[in-house]
């Protein structure tokens, strides 16, 4: 079975609280991009499941989470099928992308494919304990989430955007931007405004009611965060922001030859970058 998990960005995000185990409530506006990794998925005649991947560091089957989406879907439903992966990467790691999130979620689409299991319910609690990004990429659409991220409210009436993505060659990781946000200034986010502005394509009135609250935390952490976004507003976009916690900062335009001078100019200058789109 071959499958393309999709790369997201999160127009905003809003952190709302701490819970006892550690985890945030958060609200976010998301986007899934067409940015996408490749994926597939059989069973095998094996008791252990088999996984090649072209980045080493996903290599080992304990820390990968599309293995760790096979056996807690064996363990969801009392299941003894073993399944091989084979993971092309190219949504960027440590990036604020969910990329591993996706891979996990479309690898439990497809051992429940593969099983005939047709529990979408139960698909998404398997999904929501293996992480807070997972429950939204097993459809993933524009959407509010809410909740450590397990509820989803479909957006409708967003068209697609050409987005640039940039990012340091640093990575950033989750838990601790979060665990530096936690007493850092948080954003002025209007949702609504936002919603609507994007419905009709006016992105400067957009960027201003956007925000990040993991974006100071990750440049408090990473300085380079803080010159890469304003390298990208240099650049002239309307809306630049870092999504998710980091590192990757996106700009969304409509003007693509202004978009295709930005991608060179940021490659020129060290950092990883490509022209994708949303999708809805």
């Amino acid at each position: 079975m071959e499958l393309r998990p999709v790369a997201k960005i999160n127009i905003t995000l809003k952190v709302k609280g701490l819970r006892e185990d550690g985890y945030h409530y958060i609200e976010s506006l998301c986007l899934p991009v067409d940015l996408k990794d490749d994926l597939s998925v059989e069973t095998i005649n094996d008791n252990k499941d088999v996984l090649e991947v072209n980045d080493s560091s996903l290599a080992d089957p304990a820390h990968n989470l599309v293995t760790k989406a096979f056996a807690a879907f064996r363990k969801e439903f009392g299941l003894n099928t073993y399944f091989r992966a084979v993971l092309q990467k190219r949504i960027p790691t440590e990036a604020g992308l969910g990329g591993g999130s996706s891979d996990c979620a479309y690898a439990l689409k497809a051992a429940a494919k593969l099983c005939s299991i047709e529990d979408e319910n139960r698909l998404r609690k398997v999904a929501l304990t293996l992480g807070a990004d997972v429950p939204y990429f097993l459809n993933p659409k524009p959407a509010i989430i809410t909740g450590i991220g397990e509820f989803k409210t479909e957006i409708a009436g967003i068209l697609p955007y050409k987005v640039l993505i940039a990012k340091p060659v640093q990575g950033l990781s989750t838990k601790e931007v979060y665990q530096t946000s936690d007493g850092l200034k948080k954003t002025k986010i209007n949702l609504g405004k936002v919603i609507s502005a994007l419905k009709r394509r006016d992105l400067e009135l957009a960027g201003f009611y956007a925000g990040n609250d993991l974006e100071l935390a990750a440049e408090t952490l990473l300085p380079e965060v803080k010159r890469l976004i304003n390298n990208m507003k240099g650049l002239g976009f309307a809306f630049v922001q870092m999504t998710g916690s980091g590192t990757s900062v996106f700009a969304i335009d409509e003007d693509e030859e202004r978009l295709e001078a930005g991608r060179r100019k940021l490659r020129e200058d060290g950092y990883m970058a490509f022209i994708t789109s949303t999708l809805n």
